[in-house]
């Protein structure tokens, strides 16, 4: 039997914006000017095959949910490209482009504050969720100046040792989340990183006894690890 083609791996940037995207926290707006094909394949060569149901959560999005509507297709074809202009932009074949912004009202997470002043970013809440072989490790940290809101770290640890990190501002009164965008969530990644063995400190689990079934699927950006001393 013919073993199935593994998944091409993305690169991370394109694979974060890609998670958020399909999950509904970016709204996407039409952008005039459609980018070259050449600039449109820069950074990765190989079109996105988009499900349109998940591409429909796009909040406050009515021009793009009416050209996904146009389409009998449950898929649609494009390409993210992180680096033209301050947002990111979403090209679809035969679709037009698209800005992809955060669903925040009168204010945008790109760059957060708090970050210029780490001694002030604490944690004060951890939860630990362990299921199907991996464990997710969220932190809550306050935002001294959105007093409303409180960033999230998450940290998942999977059966191979190898760990990924996320990011986010959630807002407990509108229970919304709303996605940080890539630099920024880099930041916060490179900030907490080195904390890993007080704060944040996760090891590797023991070994455990061959079971039946296929492992977790590990996300595109997920790095290997070695257990905090």
């Amino acid at each position: 039997m013919t073993p199935e083609p593994s998944r091409p791996s993305l690169p991370p940037e394109i694979a974060y914006y890609r998670l958020h995207l399909l999950a509904g926290r970016f709204r996407a707006l039409p952008l005039r000017a459609v980018p070259a094909p050449s600039e449109t394949r820069s950074r990765h060569d190989q079109a996105l095959r988009l499900p349109k149901a998940a591409l429909l959560r796009a909040p406050d999005s009515p021009a793009f949910r009416e050209v996904l509507l146009a389409s009998r297709e449950p898929f649609v074809s494009g390409w993210l490209i992180p680096g033209l202009g301050r947002h990111p932009v979403l090209v679809l074949k035969d679709h037009g482009a698209w800005v992809l912004r955060p669903p925040s009202r009168g204010r945008s997470f790109d760059r957060l504050r708090e970050l210029d002043r780490p001694e002030h970013l604490l944690p004060v809440r951890f939860t630990r969720i362990e299921r199907d072989g991996v464990a997710r490790h969220l932190h809550t940290i306050p935002l001294r100046w959105h007093p409303h809101g409180h960033l999230s770290l998450e940290v998942r640890l999977f059966p191979s040792g190898s760990v990924s990190y996320d990011a986010w501002v959630w807002l407990p009164g509108h229970r919304r989340m709303i996605a940080l965008y890539w630099e920024e969530k880099e930041r916060v990644v490179q900030l907490f990183r080195d904390l890993t063995a007080s704060y944040f400190r996760c090891a590797p689990p023991q070994a455990a006894s061959a079971v039946v079934g296929e492992p977790p699927e590990e996300p595109d950006d997920a790095a290997p690890i070695t257990a905090a001393s």
